[in-house]
């Protein structure tokens, strides 16, 4: 089996928790088919930036303050 080197920033690992959260919610939800899973895991991905681009655009961040 090859080994993968993955390095995320944490912004990345908090994308990837988020998408891993709304993945599991779609199994629980029954709409998991693996026939179509890397088409819902795109769809998790794609939902957890859109949230996170949301929250930056309505929350100042305290690194954010001047």
């Amino acid at each position: 089996m090859k080994k993968h080197h993955i390095k995320l920033a944490s912004s990345e690992r908090a994308l990837l928790d988020a998408s891993a959260q709304i993945f599991s919610a779609f199994i629980e939800a029954g709409q998991y088919h693996e026939a179509q899973e890397k088409e819902l895991a795109e769809r998790s991905i794609q939902l957890a930036i859109l949230l996170a681009q949301r929250i930056d655009q309505l929350v100042v961040a305290d690194e954010e303050l001047p």
